[in-house]
């Protein structure tokens, strides 16, 4: 394999190294944890009430075998036999096809709309991280030095969005031009797909408060709905297919990675494509592909030889769904010291997870503290002890009690703390101050992934015996139906959204690459469990096939 990541910046390793750091886990406190692990007994009738419409012995059947009935997909010698044969001669294609991107780019356009849309092909095409500096001008130049409302309404909602997404401040009264004498939206619109399509994305870049967006989105989901239900969803029209895949998720929650395998196949049908652009996509992801197959390898041979797997058998052995998660967040080639190392502590974390969740004796979980261990490990820790408290007390806690201990216990903030050290050189001691005071980027990030979680997982984790999810906690307290619960879940994730979106812009020590990091991180969280649990408990069919498309499985040239 030629192709290969990027190793650890050596500049970020301080002298001290890691000698204040000792290891946390200790050799016979591993060898002895199977010992220590007992299954408890659901005998107690308020464990019992957690679950929904099972008895007890059903209870203990599903936390006796715990995961261990969901073996992993994919197997080590599988995974070891793939090939992959791209190399260099494929790179120096792509260097040659950059180039001619890169002429396109620079060329002197008088439409700004045509740099737009070029753009706009390249970030979905997954290509946007070889031309960020030209991006960078183009944006800056539109920004600069023209009228942000002038255009029809493809055009103005392309142009805030792209904006909003770099960072540049647009006003949402951009759009009071397409507004009649009533203030509402004129209704000629309906007619204007391609621009109500434009908007209806440029509408998930809102923030708080901004009602004028909210109003678009509900106004463009209808009419954009109506369009699906008397035209149904033709497979080989571009815009059809824009309009229905938009409508399942729209574009600012989808990751990128996944959207760019989608969208080269979506490319291919419109009629006047860039044969430049999709001949370098093509290329271009098959060999990011190939670097990630190998890191696969390595991954799978580590976790084979640590042996943990076959120890503790009722934990969630998820390699590549671990891999898999870390390259959705960041799939650039130079970020894989990134990706080996947040998957390896997913992989640690996910048993630590599991032993607190419902297989430690209480006692046993008290006496394993994490004193002198870092700041937010403990955090981790001591989220997973309140959540063993409640499951041994049978508590169902109060709803925002429930929301302070389970955005920490997601693991998100630590994820992002370990993340922000590989990613970023130098390190700024104002940007660590802001990730271990919990800045609210790093917030609602976390609130976002825990309830999405929920909405899919809690079911199943009441049967197995874990704790109360948001859902339970809600219905519990304010006397809710289920699907109130859901809904008013729903809209706690789209408010953290709006949030992120107004922390993205905000003046910040993070880089671009580091926030980038961070709402990928939402994206692929809502991916892996959207409708299912891609995880836990997989859908073998769409794990499976974004498993393969990501890794295994190069486009046809």
């Amino acid at each position: 394999m030629v192709v290969s990541s990027a190793t650890f910046p050596p500049s970020i390793v301080r002298p001290s190294g890691y000698l204040q750091y000792p290891p946390i886990w200790h050799s016979n406190y591993v060898q002895s944890i199977t010992k220590k692990l007992v299954i408890v007994n659901c005998s107690n009738p308020s464990r019992a009430r957690m679950a929904v419409n099972s008895t007890s012995d059903e209870i203990n059947s599903v936390r006796k075998c715990g995961y261990s009935k969901y073996p992993p997909i994919w197997h080590f010698d599988y995974v070891q036999s793939i090939t992959n044969e791209f190399g260099e001669k494929e790179v120096d294609a792509i260097n040659n096809l950059k180039d001619k991107v890169r002429m396109t780019l620079n060329e002197e356009i008088s439409d700004p709309l045509v740099q737009l849309e070029h753009i706009d092909m390249l970030q979905r095409l997954g290509l946007y991280y070889h031309f960020e500096d030209e991006i960078d001008n183009i944006l800056n130049a539109i920004y600069n030095n023209n009228d942000l409302g002038t255009g029809n309404l493809y055009a103005v909602a392309l142009k805030f969005r792209l904006l909003r997404q770099h960072r540049y401040w647009v006003p949402q009264e951009v759009f009071n031009n397409f507004k009649d004498e009533m203030g509402n939206f004129k209704p000629c619109l309906r007619n204007d797909v391609m621009g109500l399509l434009s908007l209806y994305e440029a509408s998930f870049l809102s923030r708080r408060g901004e009602i004028i967006l909210d109003v678009a989105r509900d106004f463009t989901t209808k009419h954009l709905q109506e369009f699906v239900r008397q035209k149904e969803l033709d497979e080989n029209n571009y815009l059809s297919m824009l309009v229905g895949h938009a409508l399942d998720v729209p574009l600012h929650w989808r990751v990128p990675r996944v959207e760019a395998r989608w969208f080269i196949d979506t490319y291919k049908r419109k009629e006047d494509l860039d044969p430049t652009f999709i001949e370098l996509a093509v290329l271009d992801f098959n060999v990011v592909q190939s670097v990630h197959l190998e890191e696969v390898k390595q991954l799978y041979r580590w976790w084979t030889d640590i042996g943990l797997a076959k120890k503790m058998k009722f934990s969630r052995d998820r390699l590549v769904e671990n891999a898999l998660w870390n390259a959705g967040v960041l799939f650039e080639p130079q970020y894989g010291y990134l990706r080996k190392t947040v998957t390896k502590l997913f992989m640690l974390m996910s048993i630590v997870d599991d032993i607190y969740d419902t297989y430690g004796a209480l006692d046993d979980l008290l006496g394993h503290g994490c004193n002198g261990c870092a700041t937010r490990w403990t955090d981790v820790v001591e989220s997973y002890l309140v959540e063993a408290k409640w499951y041994h007390s049978g508590t169902t806690p109060p709803f925002q009690e429930y929301i302070e201990n389970a955005w920490i216990s997601i693991t998100v903030p630590m994820t992002y703390l370990v993340g922000y050290l590989c990613v970023t050189n130098p390190i700024r001691e104002e940007a660590l101050e802001f990730l271990l005071e919990n800045s609210s980027i790093i917030r609602e990030s976390s609130l976002i992934q825990r309830l999405a979680n929920d909405l899919v997982t809690s079911t199943f984790e009441l049967k197995k015996g874990d704790v109360p999810s948001s859902i339970n906690c809600y219905m519990h307290e304010f006397g809710a139906s289920e699907d109130e619960a859901r809904q008013h879940i729903k809209f706690l994730i789209n408010e953290a959204w709006k949030q992120t979106n107004e922390d993205q812009a905000a003046k910040s020590p993070f880089s671009q690459k580091f926030i980038e990091f961070i709402i990928n991180g939402n994206r692929m969280t809502l991916w892996f469990y959207d409708g299912r649990d891609g995880y836990g408990v997989e859908n073998i069919c769409e794990t499976k096939d974004c498993a393969s498309s990501f890794f295994f499985e190069p486009i046809p040239s």
